[in-house]
């Protein structure tokens, strides 16, 4: 039968109580999907389905909590699962069991590691500071007081990664009531938490420093980072979309570099020089692996690039120059180059000019000239007032 509100208003149990029978009534409307009948009077939400050829039934929810389109609409998110290899049963069950930070902490990187591309710094905060500090405690017995004083001890070396781990922190607690760890009713102990106000870096290779970073790039010691660093510096590519980057994103008659999704969300075509070229023409290919950069697992790209980078810039005597920054010294460059802010905002692939504008920074040497030629203006405009005075 289709499944009706007034339909299964009027459902009563018919099974035998004694034998624990199932009493379930199935929807025509939807495949797999019933109300099942208790002895009480109390109806829920059922999906029935095959994986490996053994049938499973999950409770989707109690009628009454939810209505007849949610519990279609969760069922066919489930089927869609499904479809697609999973067991939702399982991965319910597996959810409900645990229990502690760390447990939560495993079940969210293993879901999330593929998709996200902020995977590393996820598990090295994890890593850090919330496994060594909470990981044996119960979800639900972290308070928003406990996270107040770890947000303010990490604070105490360094206010972005406090605001980070503080976000991370956030996005556990909302992933665990999400996936059953916790009630989806419970308090996130990370809201209202407030962030340490942060001012925006402006850093970036300026043109006396480029040779003593490119010099300490060479002589890295690993052809595959020297290719890469040396890549950052040409193209002022995100460092996740250049580490997972594949050889058949490469159009080497075209000289371009084709990146299927980016960021923002929108495909990456940018032009390489020839310089870039012959650096990715050079490198040795992994048999089996398709990426640019491989790691240590057959058939995965590099992950952890820090350590190697921490040592370069050591050695370029430029310690405080992140990763990040040579993107920045990209658009930077680039503007002082005489380059449109329309164009930078193309190459860095930015959907907002105003993000590019960040990305731009001039020397004192050439901001110098611009306003002392503005402030002999001023001083020829109020020589003349006074004269006419």
């Amino acid at each position: 039968m289709k499944l009706t509100k007034i339909a299964i208003d009027k459902f009563e149990y018919e099974g035998d109580p004694l034998k624990n029978e199932r009493d379930v009534r199935w929807d025509d409307e939807l495949a797999g999907l019933g109300v099942r009948v208790y002895p009480s009077g109390k109806k829920a939400f059922v999906l029935s389905y095959r994986v490996n050829g053994r049938k499973k039934m999950m409770t989707i929810g109690m009628y009454g909590a939810l209505t007849l389109d949610q519990a279609r609409r969760r069922a066919r998110v489930d089927l869609g699962k499904i479809e697609a290899g999973g067991d939702p049963l399982s991965e319910k069950k597996q959810a409900s069991s645990a229990e502690t930070v760390e447990e939560l902490c495993k079940y969210y990187i293993d879901k999330t590691s593929v998709e996200k591309r902020s995977s590393y710094e996820d598990q090295r905060k994890v890593r850090r500071y919330i496994v060594p500090l909470w990981g044996k405690q119960k979800i639900a017995a972290i308070s928003h007081q406990d996270v107040i004083r770890l947000h303010a001890k990490i604070g105490e070396s360094s206010i972005y990664e406090a605001n980070r781990t503080l976000a991370l922190i956030s996005v556990l607690w909302t992933f665990a009531a999400k996936v059953g760890f916790i009630p989806r009713t419970a308090d996130n102990p990370a809201r209202g938490v407030e962030k340490f106000p942060e001012i925006k870096r402006g850093r970036w290779v300026k043109q006396e420093e480029m040779p003593e970073l490119i010099k300490a790039i060479s002589n890295c010691g690993d052809v595959h980072m020297t290719a890469l660093f040396m890549l950052y510096l040409f193209t002022g590519c995100r460092k996740s979309e250049l580490l997972q980057a594949r050889w058949d994103f490469i159009d080497f008659e075209r000289r371009e570099l084709n990146i299927p999704k980016t960021k923002s969300g929108e495909p990456l075509h940018l032009t390489l020089p020839p310089e870039a070229i012959a650096l990715l023409r050079s490198l040795p290919r992994e048999v089996g692996n398709p990426h640019i950069f491989p790691g240590k697992v057959p058939g995965e790209n590099r992950k952890n690039v820090y350590p190697i980078w921490w040592k370069i810039r050591k050695a370029a005597g430029i310690e405080d120059v992140r990763i990040h920054d040579l993107r920045r010294t990209v658009g930077s460059w680039l503007k002082q180059a005489g380059n449109e802010t329309y164009l930078i905002q193309q190459v860095l692939n930015h959907k907002d000019p105003r993000t590019t504008a960040r990305y731009m920074h001039f020397p004192n040497e050439q901001l110098r000239s611009p306003i002392e030629n503005h402030s002999r203006r001023i001083s020829e405009l109020t020589k003349k007032s006074k004269d006419q005075a």
